[in-house]
């Protein structure tokens, strides 16, 4: 018949296995939901890149198609004005000067301006977001204990979206390039 100090102990061995038991399983299972909220949600917002990259190109072209089509209206429309007015060679032309003839309006070309900026933040916060999104992911693969949990499951894969001078800054670790100075 065991000792009652030995079935203290016993218990107490037992008592202790049992929480450890409960906290392992419960670290387990929490960093696996972590790791799935973290991956729907990185999921949903590159579907929010691509939705808001598509909707960037879309409107941008629409709003230079119809500004492209106002000027050349207002070209066609301006030089068949002053054509027919001025042709003659009795001196109308110096009654310009008096006249009142139609204006380039540029308001098309400052929406578009406008238009461009707006849509590229949002698709650079868009982008920062899903980073972000990945960089916590990136977090529970790194850090003990979450790491032990998350055997057999692959990190996220992203591909930031840039342009060619940026991939080539980085690539070479130069860039020359001065903003607005024309090319030889």
């Amino acid at each position: 018949m065991p000792s009652k100090t030995t079935t203290a102990v016993v218990g107490v061995i037992a008592g202790l296995a049992v929480i450890l038991g409960i906290i392992f399983v419960s670290e387990r299972y929490g960093t696996r939901n972590t790791e799935a909220d973290l991956r729907l949600a990185f999921q949903a917002k590159m579907d929010r890149c691509k939705l808001v990259h598509d909707e960037m190109k879309k409107s941008v072209q629409e709003i230079g198609n119809v500004a492209d089509t106002y000027m050349a209206g207002f070209d066609s429309m301006y030089t068949h004005i002053v054509g027919s007015r001025y042709s003659s060679k009795d001196g109308s032309l110096m009654k310009w000067i008096q006249e009142s003839n139609p204006q380039f309006d540029n308001k098309l070309y400052v929406k578009l301006a406008d238009k461009i900026d707006v849509e590229r933040r949002a698709f650079r916060e868009a982008q920062e977001e899903a980073r972000d999104i990945k960089r916590e992911h990136d977090l529970l693969f790194a850090r003990v204990p979450s790491s032990w949990f998350l055997g057999g499951l692959d990190t996220l894969k992203m591909t930031l979206v840039t342009g060619s001078a940026t991939t080539k800054a980085f690539e070479t670790g130069v860039d020359d390039e001065v903003y607005g100075a024309k090319k030889p």
